[in-house]
């Protein structure tokens, strides 16, 4: 089992229950609002966003051993507060397509007024920004999909 940790420190700790063992992921320049993992499909997984307006997301490279990291600098203009990925189910159903192939989303919110929809084509590319949308009048603090998946429409 593995725990992830972030906050005021500016650091992301991934806690690992075998030996009670942890490691330092990611260090930032500003405070850790947010960390979750992607969908058990993509491997261990995991993105975090930050006061700086940043985003990470950190994969783990089991032939190099290591953590390799993917950052979006400047996602929002201001903090970013919170990020959810979107697991991809089959049409009509509940399930969870289970391979990880194809392209990863994620939603970020900031206190810039934002929710963004980013969309990443491959392991290790870059993460590009589908849509913006600017319908809200203060601080996003938190996102979130539907899980439900209607005629090829998702809802944040």
């Amino acid at each position: 089992n593995t725990l992830s940790t972030g906050r005021i420190y500016r650091k992301v700790v991934l806690w690992q229950e075998t030996g009670g063992r942890f490691s330092q992921m990611r260090e930032y320049e500003a405070s850790v609002n947010a960390v979750t993992f992607a969908p058990r499909q993509y491997g261990l997984v995991l993105a975090s966003a930050s006061s700086d307006g940043s985003f990470a997301v950190l994969s783990f490279d089991a032939d190099a051993r290591q953590m390799a990291v993917v950052r979006v600098t400047k996602a929002h203009d201001q903090s970013t507060q919170s990020y959810v990925y979107y697991h991809e189910l089959y049409l009509g159903s509940l399930s969870i397509s289970g391979r990880g192939e194809g392209a990863r989303r994620l939603v970020t919110a900031g206190n810039d007024k934002l929710v963004k929809n980013w969309c990443q084509s491959e392991p290790g590319a870059p993460w590009q920004l589908e849509k913006q949308m600017s319908c809200h009048t203060d601080f996003v603090r938190d996102v979130a999909w539907n899980p439900v998946v209607h005629h090829d429409t998702l809802t944040i």
